[in-house]
């Protein structure tokens, strides 16, 4: 139990910086339709 939590406490931290960018770029247009949209 204690290393499913240590895992899971650390993939946590892990994806914090990921989400914060996610909501940074909701904000904003994102890139990949101009790439999609040829």
């Amino acid at each position: 139990m204690l290393r499913m939590l240590g895992i899971f406490a650390v993939l946590a931290l892990a994806a914090l910086p990921f989400v914060a960018k996610a909501q940074q770029q909701s904000q904003t247009p994102p890139p990949f339709r101009r790439q999609t949209s040829k």
